[in-house]
Formats: structure tokens, C-alpha cells, sequence
């Protein structure tokens, strides 16, 4: 036994084993909550390539395993980010039980994780961009209700991640030439515009990122905002992985240009977008096209000189305030939506009276994504605009104006909500287990952005593990 097999293996055989017991729902959920649970502590716990004991029994886990060829390797870099990734799978699950999703959400659900984990640490590292397509494949099938066709966004959100994989690919054969002729400028020029159009196809960047918007208002709540966390995690970390294997890249005008033009373009078309909105769904993707964008200008503080890579605990510390605030933000929107079977202004004048608890947390949900005091999006926020405002004032400027944006199009919409000349009284017909849910959710975005020293520093450390800046004892 090895550690690819404990963590790919193992969880890929019981994402399998659970599409047989769709039937028995809060069965499934429960089953994919234990074993993300589980291989989240074991990735800490588990030690590897060292003797283990069990009464008269000893044995070593290797950390890596051959299959075809490719190597998959869980070293000390990327123990701690498997470890994220799980415990955010068992968030989803859990939260998915007070939610009527499809119950292919769990299987689905744990097979992304797997291969997430998979394009983490497979070598050598152009393969995860096979591994991610594979991903996306099945991202389609879980924005897919049973029985129905893709709708229009779920077609360009596959087109546009398929047309962006062939990019990725043909980079790696170009570096090479590029590692062999260094004085190559012609070359090095046809590198840098194939990156742009591959990567700004994947992280959805102007003008791709319609699908985004499309997607929100279309697909089940749920669904979408656990897709549309994988695209901010998985993307962006496929970028860095791939910025590590070539060092040289950092001193790259061309890359700092690319980071910092289209993040200032995604939270300004977010910002502008969000504030115009009719759709509570939509709203919510003009979010994520916001936190994209700032993923990227907080990417973007760590090209340049290589020194300053520690700064991507920046974008790495944006990952917990997120993961929270959505879910919380994609549970109100199922509630709601389950209320009112549409998610269109229109109709839902005063839904927020009788859905007083959804409401609330929706209301902290966006606070935390533009960044207000107080909550757990605010201090992430705060370091992110000091350090653009000392590098480039401009992206600060514009992150702000996003957030801002954001700010208002969040106003209009919990205003809809709660008007109403009806004379409805306030209460809250969700469900006992919704009520924990929603309970959890807001005491975790006021925990977090009140005590934010006991989470962030964990986060910075966790970059530099990945960036393998220092050892566990580190």
C-alpha cells in the first residue's frame, strides 16, 4: 500500500461504489462525509516513508507510486493542500444534506476531489492538465439535472475549458525549446501569447467569461458554487505548479502583465455586472468572476522577483474566507430557490420574510465576498488592497471598485427580498437541519473575520509547503 493509493485509489473506488446506493440518499451523503473526513486527517497524521507499528506488525507507506509511466509522488509540498481539499469535500457534502441536490452530488462530487488531488501530484505535472479535463467532464454531468440537456452555459463552460487544455499542452513542448535556445526572443514571444490564450481560457478570463454568469443562472445552486470553487482552486494551482517547474518565468514582464490586466479586467467587469443584476444566480456569478480576479492580482504580487513568492499565501489564505462564504451563499439560494422555483427579482418580493434565516446568512455571505468588516472575507481583503496599493495603485483601485460594485448589487438584492406591503410577518419556514447549517455558516464568517490570526498564519504556512520553502517542522 501507498499514499496514491490511499487518497486516489481508495476514495476513487468508493465514488464508484456510491453511484449503487444513489437510491439511499442521506446514506451516500453520509458515507462521502466520513471518507473525506478520514483522508483529510490521515493526510496529517498518517506518517510516510517511515516505520509504522501496530503491535508485532511494521510497515512504510511510500509517498509515491508508477503507474504508465507517470509518477504520483504526496511529498511534504502538497500534504497540507490534500488535506484542505478533503475537508472542504466533507464541507460540501454535509451541507449538501439539508439541500434537495441531485443525488448524484456526493459520487460526482467525490470523483472531482480525487482527480483534483491527482493533477496535484502527478509527474511530470503537464498531465493534470489531462487529469483537469477529465474533471471538467464530469462537472458538466453534475451541472446537468438527470434527463435534461446542457443548457448553453454548461456548453461554453465545456468548450471553452476544452479549447484551453490544447494550449497548455503545446507549452510544455515550447519551453523545452525555449530551456534549450534561451536567447530565443521569436520563441519566448509565441510561449507568452499561447499562455495568455490557455490560461485565460481556463480561469475564465475577459472575454471568456460568460459561461460564469450563464452557469449561476441556470444550474441547481449547489452544484454550481461547488464547480465554481473548483475552477478558483484547481486552475489557479495548476498555474503555480506549472510557474514552479520553470523559475525563470518569474522575472517574466510578459507573465506580471498578464496576472495584473486580467485581474483588473474580471473585478472591474464583476463589480460592473453585479450592480446591474436581476438574478439572484447571476449575482453570484459575478462574484466568483470578483474573486477570480482578485486570485489573480494576489498571483500577480508574487511575479516579478523571485524572492517575493511567499506572497502567494495571499491567494492561498483566500481559499477558507471562500469555501465558507459560498457555501453559505449557495445553501441560501437553495432554500430560496426551493421556496420560489425561480431565482429572478421578480419574484422574490418579501421571500425574505418567511425565509428570515437564509436571508441572513445570503446578507453576511456577500459581505464576506466584498470584504466588510468584520467578516471572514475583510482581513484577506485588507492585505490583498496593501499590497496592490503599494505596487500598483491602479488594480487596488479597480479590486475596490469591484467589491464595491458587489456591495451594491448585494443591497439591491436583500432589499427585494425583504420589501413587501403584504403585512407578512418575519419567521423562517427552513428546515431544523438548514437552521444548524446557516447557524454554522454565519458563526464561522463572524469567527473568522473577528479572529482572523488563528486561520490566516496556518494558510501562509500552507503556501510555503507547497512551495516547498520550508519542511513540516517549519
Amino acid at each position: 500500500m501507498n499514499a496514491p493509493l490511499i487518497w486516489i485509489g481508495f476514495p476513487g473506488v468508493i465514488a464508484l461504489g456510491l453511484f449503487f446506493l444513489v437510491r439511499y440518499r442521506r446514506l451516500v451523503i453520509c458515507i462521502g462525509v466520513g471518507c473525506s473526513l478520514l483522508l483529510a486527517f490521515l493526510v496529517l497524521w498518517l506518517p510516510l516513508e517511515s516505520v509504522i507499528r501496530i503491535g508485532p506488525i511494521s510497515f512504510v507507506i511510500p509517498e509515491y507510486q508508477t503507474i504508465f509511466g507517470r509518477q504520483f509522488i504526496l511529498d511534504t509540498g502538497n500534504r497540507s493542500l490534500v488535506f484542505f481539499l478533503y475537508l472542504s469535500a466533507a464541507f460540501w457534502f454535509f451541507g449538501s444534506l439539508a439541500t434537495h441536490v441531485d443525488p448524484r452530488f456526493t459520487p460526482l462530487g467525490l470523483g472531482i476531489t480525487v482527480l483534483l488531488t491527482s493533477a496535484l501530484i502527478v509527474r511530470p505535472f503537464l498531465y493534470a492538465a489531462i487529469i483537469i479535463e477529465i474533471a471538467v467532464l464530469i462537472c458538466v454531468v453534475l451541472l446537468t439535472p438527470s434527463g435534461h440537456s446542457p443548457g448553453r452555459g454548461v456548453l461554453r463552460f465545456l468548450t471553452f475549458q476544452t479549447l484551453g487544455m490544447p494550449f497548455i499542452l503545446i507549452i510544455g513542448w515550447m519551453l523545452s525549446g525555449i530551456e534549450a535556445n534561451p536567447g530565443d526572443s521569436e520563441l519566448f514571444l509565441h510561449v507568452a501569447v499561447t499562455a495568455a490564450l490557455g490560461f485565460g481560457l481556463l480561469l475564465s478570463v475577459f472575454p471568456f467569461h460568460t459561461w460564469i454568469p450563464m452557469v449561476a443562472e441556470e444550474a441547481e445552486p449547489f452544484n454550481s458554487a461547488f464547480v465554481f470553487n473548483f475552477i478558483c482552486i484547481a486552475i489557479p494551482l495548476f498555474g503555480i505548479n506549472f510557474l514552479e517547474r520553470y523559475n525563470w518565468l518569474y522575472s517574466s514582464p510578459w507573465l506580471f502583465v498578464f496576472f495584473r490586466l486580467s485581474g483588473f479586467l474580471l473585478v472591474i467587469t464583476g463589480g460592473l455586472g453585479a450592480m446591474f443584476q436581476r438574478h439572484l444566480g447571476r449575482l453570484l456569478g459575478y462574484a466568483i468572476l470578483i474573486e477570480i480576479g482578485n486570485s489573480l492580482l494576489a498571483m500577480s504580487l508574487a511575479i516579478g522577483v523571485v524572492e517575493n513568492r511567499p506572497n502567494f499565501g495571499i491567494f492561498f489564505s483566500m481559499f477558507l474566507p471562500r469555501i465558507i462564504s459560498l457555501g453559505a451563499w449557495a445553501l441560501s439560494m437553495s432554500v430560496i430557490h426551493k421556496s420560489t422555483g425561480d431565482l429572478a427579482y421578480p419574484n422574490l418580493t418579501g421571500v425574505g420574510r418567511q425565509q428570515a434565516a437564509a436571508t441572513l446568512a445570503l446578507s453576511l455571505a456577500i459581505l464576506s465576498f466584498v470584504g466588510f468588516p468584520l467578516t471572514a472575507g475583510f482581513p484577506i481583503r485588507l492585505v490583498l488592497w496593501s499590497g496592490l496599493g503599494q505596487q500598483f495603485p491602479l488594480a487596488a483601485y479597480a479590486a475596490i471598485v469591484g467589491s464595491i460594485g458587489l456591495l451594491i448589487g448585494g443591497l439591491r438584492a436583500i432589499a427585494v427580498l425583504v420589501m413587501g406591503t403584504d403585512g407578512k410577518p418575519w419567521q423562517s419556514l427552513a428546515s431544523r437541519g438548514e437552521h444548524i447549517l446557516f447557524s454554522l455558516a454565519i458563526i464561522l464568517i463572524l469567527f473568522i473575520g473577528v479572529l482572523p490570526q488563528w486561520f490566516f498564519p496556518q494558510l501562509f504556512r500552507m503556501a510555503r509547503l507547497f512551495l516547498k520553502l520550508e519542511g513540516l517542522s517549519g
